[in-house]
């Protein structure tokens, strides 16, 4: 299996912790590592044993030999760096955020797709049904026994009267909630807050409200 071969941008303390684990997968190997400094990116590459450094990330995303990149760098230069190796034909993993705004976040994901980036670098690394399974952010939320999970803690409160909650949330309301199950649809508020979740968004009000002992007025 060919190695995807890595460019590191910015070697800052956390650029450690990425070099060190990579170092345990074969699938990957680091080739070069870039810095705002010549002296720096190579001090980094002789600590890690890294081929090739540069001086800035701009000259390393222009590197052939680099399949992908590794973008730590601040958030205000994600963006800069992202988009340049996107253009340049890479695959990009970078830390978050993605860019500094949603229109520039939502430019890169159009250049991806376009250049058929992303997910693709992946491709016969990862098993198809992880590397094209749909993405979120709380995969546990989406498993059944977490919708029973929260769904019996709602009864809880909805049987005990003195539960704070219900001095604010009309008691037929969270019902509703409950008998509509898995399929409740995607409420205007977002599309993470389906029914798992908003059970346990009010499990938690109900948790601050009784724990803090908040007083309504």
């Amino acid at each position: 299996m060919k190695k995807l071969r890595v460019g590191v941008i910015g070697i800052g303390d956390i650029s450690n912790v990425y070099l060190n684990n990579l170092k345990k997968y074969d699938a990957v190997e680091v080739v070069a590592c870039a810095s705002r400094g010549l002296e720096k990116a190579q001090r980094k590459a002789t600590e890690h044993g890294i081929p090739k450094a540069y001086a800035s990330g701009m000259e390393l995303i222009a590197d052939p030999d680099i399949d992908i990149i590794l973008n730590l760098t601040t958030p205000q230069a994600h963006y800069e760096y992202n988009l340049a190796a996107l253009k340049a034909g890479k695959h990009v993993y970078t830390e978050k955020p993605l860019a500094m705004t949603f229109e520039q976040g939502r430019e890169l994901v159009s250049l991806a797709k376009e250049k058929g980036l992303l997910r693709q670098a992946m491709e016969g690394v990862l098993p198809a049904e992880v590397l094209w399974r749909k993405k979120s952010p709380y995969p546990k939320t989406w498993n059944p026994a977490y919708l029973s999970a929260v769904s019996a803690e709602l009864t809880k409160v909805l049987e005990d009267p003195a539960a704070p909650l219900l001095r604010i949330i009309r008691a037929e309301a969270l019902e509703k909630l409950l008998a509509s199950g898995a399929d409740n649809p995607i409420p205007w508020y977002g599309q993470l807050m389906t029914t798992p979740q908003t059970i346990a968004w009010f499990l938690q009000l109900n948790y601050w409200l009784e724990t803090y002992k908040v007083e309504l007025v």
